[in-house]
């Protein structure tokens, strides 16, 4: 899983902090970022299941899947491009592709959105170990 290199990391007595192009953060402020992000790719799934999306009809799917992109593109410049958030805007645009498409299945769209969701949930902050 990509890591957030140690050189970027700071230690600033008991609590770590993260450099990135505006400053430092600490890496509780990224490690829920990264959180916030995976929840709100979560929510495609909720968005467009058959089961459930009657209970969001003035959401605009695409819109919606577009405005993570924009925003992970945004978390990826601050901190300096870290490898997996190339793996997670990727999949999330084949998820926006085939939603968009003629092709468009449920089971799909699903699967490539958790697997964009686990690999953001999965991105550490912290230590060459990987450790958080």
């Amino acid at each position: 899983m990509g890591i957030i290199l140690e050189s970027m990391v700071s230690d600033m007595g008991d609590v770590n902090m993260v450099k990135t192009k505006y400053g430092l953060f600490t890496e509780a402020q990224i490690r829920h970022y990264i959180k916030e992000v995976q929840r709100m790719i979560f929510w495609c799934i909720l968005y467009t299941d058959p089961k459930t999306s009657e209970d969001y009809p003035d959401i605009n799917v695409s819109a919606y899947q577009k405005n993570i992109m924009k925003k992970i593109v945004g978390f990826n410049s601050i901190l300096f491009y870290p490898d997996d958030l190339v793996n997670v805007i990727v999949i999330l645009e084949a998820a926006l592709n085939l939603f968009e498409s003629d092709d468009y299945t449920f089971p799909e769209y699903r699967k490539l959105i958790l697997d964009a969701g686990a690999i953001a949930g999965a991105m550490k902050v912290g230590d060459s170990d990987g450790s958080i």
